[in-house]
């Protein structure tokens, strides 16, 4: 770990493993000043993140499945770029 990284914090490089556990409990940044932090997964807009996460899973795995199904049923051949 870098020695300027630890000196703001008054860390002494030399403890066993309280660096890695002081760094690793705290937020990597401060927010900007004005700015109050807020993160909790009870917002309203949580489900249109979950939404979108599915989505992003069962759309290019259906098209994938969709492309095994034609290359093995339909198509019945096999090409090198399919290797």
């Amino acid at each position: 770990m870098a020695p300027s990284l630890l000196a703001w914090r008054n860390i002494d490089p030399t403890t066993s493993s309280a660096p890695v556990d002081v760094l690793l409990a705290e937020p990597a940044l401060d927010t900007p000043p004005g700015v109050q932090r807020h993160m909790s997964t009870n917002s309203s807009e949580q489900k249109w993140f979950i939404l979108g996460a599915v989505l992003c899973i069962v759309v290019p795995g259906f098209v994938l499945l969709l492309r095994i199904y034609t290359k093995i049923f339909i198509m019945r051949k096999s090409e090198i770029a399919d290797r």
